[in-house]
């Protein structure tokens, strides 16, 4: 288990000449959390959460539920104590899920449509919020309410806004949510067992770690903290364990069903008349994360009994032996009519049967025996269940015919063969591409058909793509399709040409709650009734001098003809001459100049565009001209990492003459960055090409052979591979790196292939062969920061970093001579 010891920032710097600018000197060597220059300050920490960027609407359509939110959380959240044991994270101190601790809403708030009246929730002071949702009279809001040490159900009266504790006593390991049942009163969670007391660890170790191989090859990711030891599969057990509490919120009330288990997943039937339940089974891996454990998924009974076993997954050592496998039970849920379970399976044939089976719909009800099955529709030819009508009657399924789907419909305990209403085509133009069924989630019933409330058609959603995304822009769209076989949808709402909006359909369309953005003005909640438009958010653009900066688009061309994409966002109030850039890239594999064509088919022009705390762009405010660039690495993808280093070249030899001659871009002052992959990609750019005087590289793998079962989409393992892996690995050349490289980590990185240790590695090689670097490990942060401290001192960093090796670079010394060693193969 890995020590929780709250480090202090480690930065540890090595140049190769002298400081410059004595603030930067200073800014780059601190140990404490330091933070950026003012403007840029500013723009991390802009209060983008006050803005509402879109809500829960009740059942009845009438009030919108939206979480209030109080920006990053600060490092003394983040920091909370917690362990990683095998990719399952928990806060051990309030025994949760640890991503609830840190990424919970401060508060909720309900608006009235009809009148737009605003009701902040009451919360008691430290609670914070997660999970929230409608009950299904619309009432009322149920929310998990999260305390330093606990964790707890809340209800909210919608009207008052006034909230009360229904539960404590919460178990969010696996399952951190919970179901309304259709009464709207009761709500089934996953409760901790009374009386067990979490296990600790013997304070000396008892032995060694056992690890053993035997001749049957078995290649899997270099997945991060994986469990070490007897003692972590107890403790892990003791956070996966749980037991089902049904709780009754008018009363305050808590029934406990069944036994203790460890619950990976619970699906509550309507009324509570039994449970769907995916558990582990205790066999868990020492090479595997958690998550691939042995696992069963059961149906439990009323009373907590098991009355069938449903399915098998995971890893065991022993695999299941075909007697003792169930039935094929494909697409099984709750019937949304609370009659029982819906699945589709093959007809049950004598054995000695010639016949074919049919396919069939049944219908499963309690007590779930053999015998408790109805057959509610067969055919010969194979089908899938869609899903049931929001009406309450009407049964949808489709069937494969060919390249086509055909869609069809027919009423529950009525005769007759299903009749056919719409078609898709699997071939059909992208850009003539027809919308999909629409469906609702309904809490306490489960996922329907959106059908209009005369039940005769139902609705489709989709966008409309243009050829020339850059002179029109995607228009989402909701049609009305009548059930009768006309299948001619009739288009009731299409996004305007000259904005973007997507819409939630209210009341057959009568009314819509819009939302709506273009590229100079923020996102907005519409609701629009009669005609009539009412706006229900007051949102800000808080960054105008990033969100409203110029920007030009650009295609450039490699040598070898390759084709893509590159945007650059311009400083404002500078004019654009011999201007430092920065540019950020992410590289992507494509098979050919096709395939990368059709990925920029959904080009959004008429996006805002809002900045985060870790938007590049920010970078404007320093002076820089920011690029986002596309950065397509082609071929098979069992060959396109043969000339990676070649097309890295090619691409940035094309990005930067560009830059050069459209952009106004000083050839002599730019610098490079990514995170993961652009990490990777970023010290291999230091490698391979001469453009760049510094690198900012985030949570990268500098050394490919620690990936050695394959990355990204490389297939090779590193024994079939080698020379793309030697050939790929920035730190096997470190010492043809050119320019200036600032790494940053995630102590606690849990991505794949990304292990920290690739950073302090990498660190290591630049300082024993003397190339200016520097290297920011951050406690507790994960493959991408979110700590309010962490993220102010990676900009602070950042700014430095570039002010010194970029802005404002020292000229090279005369007596510097050139690095020992061979260059890097070429293709």
């Amino acid at each position: 288990m890995r020590s929780r010891i709250a480090w202090s920032i480690a930065a540890v710097l090595c140049c190769a000449a002298g400081w410059g600018d004595a603030a930067d000197d200073a800014a780059l060597r601190a140990e404490g959390y330091i933070r950026p220059p003012k403007m840029i300050e500013q723009a991390v920490l802009a209060p983008w959460h006050n803005n509402i960027g879109g809500g829960s609407l009740n059942p009845q359509n009438t009030w919108l539920l939206v979480t209030v939110g109080d920006g990053m959380p600060p490092i003394e959240r983040v920091g909370t104590p917690h362990v990683n044991l095998g990719g399952t994270q928990i806060d051990t101190v309030a025994e949760r899920d640890r991503s609830l601790t840190m990424r919970s809403s401060s508060g909720l708030a309900l608006i009235e449509l009809a009148t737009q009246k605003r009701v902040d929730v009451s919360l008691p002071k430290g609670v914070r919020v997660s999970g929230a949702r409608w009950s299904p009279d619309g009432s009322k809001v149920a929310f998990i309410g999260l305390e330093t040490s606990k964790s707890s159900l809340y209800v909210v009266e919608a009207a008052s806004g006034k909230s009360k504790k229904v539960c404590d006593g919460l178990r969010l390991t696996e399952v951190t949510s919970f179901d309304w049942l259709a009464d709207s009163n009761r709500i089934v969670v996953p409760l901790a067992v009374n009386g067990v007391k979490m296990p600790t660890a013997p304070a000396i170790a008892t032995g060694p770690r056992v690890r053993l191989s035997d001749s049957k090859p078995d290649q899997f990711p270099t997945y991060p903290d994986l469990l070490n030891d007897p003692d972590e599969i107890t403790l892990l057990k003791y956070y996966l364990t749980a037991q089902i509490g049904v709780v009754d919120t008018d009363r305050g009330s808590v029934q406990r069903v069944g036994e203790p288990m460890m619950i990976a997943d619970l699906d509550a039937g309507p009324g509570a008349k039994g449970f769907l339940v995916r558990k582990y089974e205790g066999e868990f891996s020492y090479i595997r994360p958690a998550s691939s454990g042995a696992q069963k998924q059961v149906l439990l009974d009323a009373a907590g009994k098991e009355v069938a076993v449903i399915s098998y997954s995971g890893n065991r050592a022993s695999p299941i032996k075909k007697d003792d496998q169930p039935p094929q039970r494909s697409g099984l849920a709750w019937r949304p009519d609370g009659a029982g379970l819906s699945y589709v399976r093959d007809e049950e044939l004598p054995k000695d049967s010639k016949d074919k089976p049919k396919k069939q719909l049944v219908l499963w009800q309690a007590p779930f025996g053999k015998d408790d099955i109805e057959v509610v529709f067969q055919s010969a030819d194979a089908f899938n269940l869609v899903g049931y009508g929001s009406d309450g009657k009407s049964v949808f399924i489709s069937k494969p015919a060919g390249k086509k789907t055909d869609y069809l419909v027919f009423q529950m305990g009525t005769q007759g063969d299903p009749k056919k209403f719409w078609e898709t085509n699997a071939d059909a133009d992208f850009y003539s591409q027809p919308g999909s069924l629409m469906f609702d989630s309904r809490p306490g019933i489960g996922r329907l058909v959106r059908q209009s409330s005369d039940g005769g058609s139902v609705f489709l959603a989709g966008t409309q793509y243009f050829k020339n995304p850059l002179e029109e822009a995607p228009r989402p769209f909701v049609d009305r399709l009548a059930l009768d076989g006309s299948m001619k949808p009739e288009r009731i709402w299409q996004s305007s040409s000259d904005v973007y909006e997507t819409a939630d359909l209210l009341d057959d369309g009568k009314s819509w709650l819009i939302n709506r953005q273009s590229p100079t003005q923020v996102n907005q909640l519409i609701w629009l009734s009669a005609g009539t438009e009412t706006t229900l958010t007051n949102n800000q653009n808080f960054v105008p001098d990033v969100t409203l900066a110029e920007r030009k688009r650009i295609k450039v061309k490699r040598d070898d003809g390759v084709e893509f994409w590159i945007e650059a966002t311009f400083p404002r109030g500078i004019p654009a001459e011999n201007l430092p850039a920065f540019i950020w890239f992410y590289p992507t594999e494509y098979t050919d100049q096709k395939t990368y064509d059709e990925s920029g088919r959904t080009y959004n022009k008429n996006l805002f565009r809002r900045t985060a705390t870790s938007t590049v762009q920010l970078l404007v405010l320093e002076g820089y001209v920011v690029v986002d660039a596309d950065f397509p690495i082609t071929g098979e993808i069992s060959e396109a990492n043969n000339t990676f280093p070649h097309q890295l070249r090619m691409n940035f030899t094309a990005i930067v003459d560009a830059l050069a001659e459209q952009c106004g871009v000083d050839r002599k002052r730019m610098a490079i960055g990514g995170h993961s992959y652009g990490a990777f990609g970023t010290a291999n750019a230091l490698v391979h090409t001469s453009f760049f005087r510094a690198g900012i590289a985030g949570d990268g793998n500098y050394n490919r052979t620690l990936t050695p079962f394959g990355f990204q989409r490389e297939g090779r393992d590193l024994w079939r591979g080698r020379e793309v892996y030697v050939n790929m690995s920035a730190m096997l050349f470190a010492n043809q790196i050119n320019g200036a490289l600032l790494m940053y980590h995630g102590m606690e990185d849990q991505n794949v292939g990304t292990n920290p240790i690739n950073s302090e590695r990498m660190f290591a090689a630049l300082e024993a062969l003397g190339k200016p670097s520097a290297m920011y490990m951050y406690p507790y942060e994960d493959h991408g920061q979110i700590g309010l401290e962490t993220r102010l001192d990676m900009w602070a960093r950042w700014v430095a970093w570039l002010n010194k090796w970029v802005k404002n670079p020292e000229p090279p010394t005369t007596d510097a001579k050139p690095p020992e060693g061979n260059p890097p193969p070429r293709p």
